[in-house]
């Protein structure tokens, strides 16, 4: 995809004169950056084979598409799918954890270890955005990787419903992750959610615990439109050791029907933000006035596809902070997915 799209328009926004240079990685991946909806999937050849595919599913399951049922079992055409396995996609949304988590294990404030699991989630949020399906592992499959120094394993575990199971050991850390992955798809969009939580413990002096929460993607434009990536709904992230809690609320700057009569949309799409607290109650508190809580011990805002800032300071930054590339072992076993 060329950077240069002078004189190009999305639907709803401002005509797009040209993709900024810390958004290169987007559009190695077909996206397009968009100043108010976020982010634009550009590939039209790949939309087109999608589509194909929506409408034969369409003939075959077409009322559970209606319905929003489940489709993870529902076999498909191999044009849709990426040359690689949900397993080795697993693994790669963890191609940060070396700058995050090191990071937790040295810091001796809590609070400042909450702040880099905020940075962590933040960062893996634009990892895995290829609109093509990995392909789905059989049982008993494994995969097996390294990122920096950390070593990766992964098996499937469950065929029906599908579930991966993920362990990442390092020095200082150790992450273990059961992945059941759960798309419902709708006439014009689709979500995709993770049923599960990143289970990480550092190897500090306390052997502090922490859980992690997968958003949920959302995906429009699934036959007709502009195809639109985005996350909807909240994420949490558990300190267990101190009782420390992160919550953070995507689609945060998007209005009501009614609000949207009488203001105009100030944030675009992919603005998140949220807050750290020791009160669960805060936590089950979905109005505004939860930001405003004399319970909230930092405020916490960003744009997923940009950064996160957390009391003033960026904690992720897409052009400052680079991944730790997944490397696939030269010699795994049998049951690896390279086979």
């Amino acid at each position: 995809l060329d950077s240069d799209t002078s004189g190009s328009k999305a639907k709803g926004g401002k005509p797009v004169t040209k993709v900024d240079p810390k958004y290169d990685i987007y559009t190695k991946m077909f996206y397009e950056v968009h100043p108010t909806i976020g982010l634009l999937y550009k590939n039209k050849a790949v939309i087109s084979e999608q589509r194909k595919v929506i409408f034969y599913m369409l003939k075959k399951i077409g009322a559970n598409l209606l319905h929003g049922r489940s489709i993870m079992n529902t076999s498909l055409p191999v044009t849709i799918f990426c040359p690689a396995s949900l397993l080795e996609k697993s693994a790669e949304s963890y191609v940060f954890a070396p700058l995050f988590f090191e990071k937790m294990f040295h810091a001796t404030d809590p609070l400042e270890k909450m702040k880099q699991a905020v940075g962590f989630l933040a960062s893996s949020l634009h990892i895995n955005l290829d609109q093509k399906k990995p392909f789905n592992p059989i049982l008993g499959e494994t995969f097996q990787g390294r990122i920096g120094d950390l070593d990766v394993y992964c098996e499937q575990t469950t065929h029906h419903p599908p579930v991966s199971q993920v362990l990442i050991v390092g020095e200082h850390f150790t992450i273990s992750t059961k992945h059941q992955f759960l798309m419902n798809t709708y006439p014009n969009s689709a979500t995709f959610k993770v049923l599960g939580k990143r289970k990480l413990t550092l190897n500090d002096s306390n052997h502090t615990r922490y859980t992690i929460e997968f958003p949920t993607t959302e995906i429009k434009g699934g036959m007709f439109g502009d195809r639109i990536v985005n996350y909807t709904g909240s994420v949490q992230i558990t300190d267990k050791t101190n009782k420390l809690y992160a919550q953070l609320r995507f689609k945060a700057g998007e209005k009501t029907f009614a609000e949207g009569l009488f203001k105009k949309q100030e944030e675009r799409n992919d603005f998140f933000k949220g807050f750290i607290t020791k009160s669960k109650a805060l936590l089950k508190d979905k109005s505004r006035t939860a930001f405003y809580s004399k319970e909230m011990i930092s405020y916490i805002e960003g744009y997923w596809i940009d950064y996160v800032m957390i009391d003033g300071d960026k904690y992720w930054e897409l052009e400052r902070d680079h991944p730790v590339p997944l490397i696939k072992c030269p010699k795994p076993l049998d049951s690896d997915s390279i086979f």
